[in-house]
């Protein structure tokens, strides 16, 4: 995979967390670095003077509300119990607001305080269009490694790939490396991450939510690949603010 500057590296992955949960009592008697069951991206945004979270539906799946089988957490500096609410949800199927989207109001303190910083969404969008070169993170979750009995380390990953598809529904992007990697990448455990496009060597737009990759080692082949694919959507101010009125939720914490 293409290469970017390790300062490029840094400051776009504070807008981003892994999101990952269990149950309370695996929890209770396994600890924070042994009680995951599944895990996710979630993308970090400042708008309305809020700071949301924003993942996939798949991501979250049933949850509405923490209960005692499925407890969700994000890694600050230290495993941190998610620190909001869910807003709303919808499915790509949902005639209304197409799109494979997960919301949630978050206590910004706490995300600030952790190492993190929300995207300004009305500052930081851009539009992203086909042979504009793009910037996808996400924590796979093949990547996350058990330091001790309570703590985890979880791996973030930078995919630099070519938009090859955009429209008001989906962003596709695509890389064919010249030679193989000769280490398995898995995507999962991205879906929720940020899209970003690349506008110079050290500087990006925000352009939208990715729900699906493939990388190398994700396909049913046991070969080693040499293409990497991202699926996503666009997600801006007018998104958004079109997700507030079909959902009309309660936007304080």
């Amino acid at each position: 995979m293409a290469e970017i500057s390790r300062s490029l590296s840094e400051s776009t992955a504070r807008h981003a967390v892994a999101l990952f949960f269990g149950s309370f009592m695996d929890l209770v008697n396994k600890g924070s670095a042994d009680y995951i069951k599944a895990q996710g991206t979630l993308t970090l945004i400042s708008y309305r003077g809020l700071c949301f979270g924003v993942t996939n539906e798949h991501v979250v799946q049933d949850y509405e509300r923490p209960t005692k089988d499925k407890l969700f957490h994000i890694a600050l500096k230290r495993h941190t119990r998610l620190p909001g609410r869910l807003l709303f949800k919808s499915k790509q199927d949902n005639v209304d607001f197409p799109f494979d989207l997960a919301v949630f109001v978050l206590h910004e303190a706490t995300i600030r305080n952790g190492g993190k910083v929300p995207i300004q969404l009305d500052v930081m969008y851009e539009p992203i269009n086909p042979d504009d070169q793009a910037l996808a993170i996400g924590f796979p979750g093949a990547e996350r490694e058990k330091r001790d009995e309570q703590m985890m380390s979880h791996r973030l990953y930078h995919v630099v790939a070519n938009c090859v598809g955009a429209s008001d529904r989906k962003i596709v992007l695509y890389e064919k490396l010249s030679s193989p990697e000769t280490k398995p990448h898995r995507f999962g455990g991205m879906s929720g991450g940020p899209i970003f496009r690349l506008k110079t060597a050290e500087s990006v737009a925000f352009s939208g939510i990715l729900f699906e990759g493939r990388g190398f080692g994700d396909a049913d082949s046991e070969q080693i690949g040499d293409e990497i694919w991202v699926y996503g959507f666009p997600l801006g101010p007018k998104g958004l603010e079109r997700a507030f009125n079909v959902f009309n939720p309660k936007l304080e914490l």
